[in-house]
C-alpha cells in the first residue's frame, strides 16, 4: 500500500510582523510635467478644445520652403513605409492643419484645437564624438482656432474668429502657470509661417509664438480658410515657472481710479511703447493700460491716428488724492509729449 502524504498549511497568521517597515519613497520634481499639462488640458478642454493626437511620422516637403524650418534637419527614416509617413515632425503645425482639413471636408468649420506633443530636428554638425546628440526632441503644446467664435441663433449674430480670440487664451494658459504676460518680452514674430503674430520670450528664452497663418501652410495642408495658430515650448516654460509659486492675494480695501487719456499719434508709435512708457514713468501707483479705441481717418491726416487709453491706478495702503492723480496724470501728458511729439485731446 501507498503512504498517503499530507501537506501542513502554515497560516499568515503565524509570520511574525516585524517592529518597522522600509520602503523606497518616490517623488518627482517641480514643477510635475504630467500635472501641469493636465492642468492646462483641463483649462482648454472647459474653454471648448478638443484635444487632438497626431503621428509623429509626416511629409518632409512640409518644411520646405519656410525660413523658420531648415530642411536639413529634418530627421529621415532609413526605410519609410510611404513618402506621407517618411519624416519626424519638427512642429505640431501640419499634422493640426490635417486634423482641421478632415473636419471642414465633413463641414465641421468651427474648430478649437490642442495638443501636446514632440518635435524633432537633427543637427550633423553637433554631436560629432556622441551622434545621439545631434538629434533632439523638443515638448510642444500647439492651439489651432479657425471659423466662428459662435453658432448663429435668433439672437447672436455669428463672429468670426480673430487674433485677439486666440491671444486671450495664450495669455490665459501663461497666467494660470504663474507667467504674467506683463513680465514677458513681447516682439512681431519673424516666423514665416505666420502673416501677422507675436513672440512672447521670458528673457532670452522663446515661450509662445502666435499668430494668423500665412497662405503657404495652409496650401501644403488644403485648408481653405483662416487658421489662427500658436505654438507653446513647453520645456522653456517649465524652466521659466520652476522657483514660482502660484499664489492669491486678497482684494484691495481702497477703491481705485480710472483717468482716460486721447493721444494723437504718430501712425509708427505702438500701444506697447505707450504701456511701457507708463509703467516706466510711475512705477508704484500704475496698475494697468488698457487701450479702449483707435481711430484713423482724414480729418486726422494720413500719417496720425488717434488713441484712447485708459489708467488704472491704485494705493493699497490708503485713499488716492485728486491731487495724487492729477500729479500723475500731467506727468504721463508730459512724458508722452516730450517722448512721442503726442497731442493730448
Amino acid at each position: 500500500s501507498q503512504t498517503e502524504k499530507c501537506d501542513t498549511i502554515y497560516g499568515f497568521n503565524n509570520v511574525e510582523v516585524p517592529a518597522s517597515v522600509r520602503s523606497t519613497l518616490s517623488y518627482s520634481e517641480k514643477p510635475d510635467d504630467f500635472q501641469l499639462k493636465n492642468i492646462i488640458s483641463d483649462l482648454l478642454a472647459a474653454n471648448g478644445f478638443c484635444e487632438i493626437m497626431n503621428n509623429s511620422l509626416t511629409k518632409a516637403s512640409y518644411y520646405e520652403d519656410f525660413k523658420c524650418f531648415d530642411p536639413t534637419q529634418t530627421v529621415m527614416l532609413f526605410n519609410p513605409l510611404s513618402a506621407d509617413l517618411g519624416a519626424m515632425r519638427q512642429s505640431l503645425l501640419f499634422g493640426g492643419l490635417e486634423n482641421i482639413t478632415y473636419n471642414i471636408n465633413r463641414k465641421n468649420n468651427n474648430l478649437k484645437l490642442f495638443e501636446f506633443g514632440k518635435g524633432y530636428t537633427f543637427n550633423k554638425k553637433e554631436g560629432i564624438d556622441n551622434p545621439q546628440k545631434q538629434y533632439k526632441e523638443a515638448n510642444l503644446l500647439s492651439l489651432f482656432i479657425t471659423g466662428n467664435k459662435n453658432m448663429t441663433t435668433w439672437n447672436v449674430k455669428e463672429t468670426k474668429t480673430d487674433f485677439f480670440y486666440l491671444k486671450a487664451y495664450c495669455e490665459m494658459i501663461l497666467t494660470r502657470l504663474g507667467l504674467h504676460p506683463d513680465n514677458l518680452k513681447i516682439d512681431a514674430t519673424d516666423k514665416d509661417i505666420f502673416r501677422e503674430g507675436l513672440t512672447y520670450k521670458a528673457g532670452d528664452k522663446h515661450i509662445v509664438s502666435m499668430g494668423i497663418l500665412s497662405k503657404a501652410p495652409l496650401k501644403k495642408a488644403d485648408v481653405n480658410q483662416e487658421v489662427y495658430y500658436a505654438e507653446f515650448s513647453w520645456e522653456n516654460i517649465l524652466k521659466a515657472i520652476k522657483n514660482l509659486k502660484v499664489t492669491y492675494t486678497p482684494l484691495p480695501k481702497f477703491p481705485s481710479v480710472k483717468r482716460d487719456l486721447a493721444l494723437l499719434l504718430d501712425k509708427k508709435v505702438t500701444f506697447k511703447e505707450i504701456k511701457e512708457t507708463a509703467f516706466r514713468t510711475e512705477k508704484s501707483l500704475l496698475k494697468s493700460v488698457t487701450l479702449f479705441d483707435v481711430y484713423e481717418g482724414e480729418k486726422l491726416g494720413t500719417d496720425k491716428k488717434s488713441y484712447a487709453v485708459s489708467f488704472t491706478l491704485l494705493d493699497e495702503e490708503k485713499t488716492l488724492t485728486d491731487k495724487q492723480i492729477d500729479k500723475i496724470m500731467n506727468k504721463l501728458m508730459g512724458t508722452y509729449k516730450h517722448l512721442f511729439n503726442a497731442e493730448i485731446r
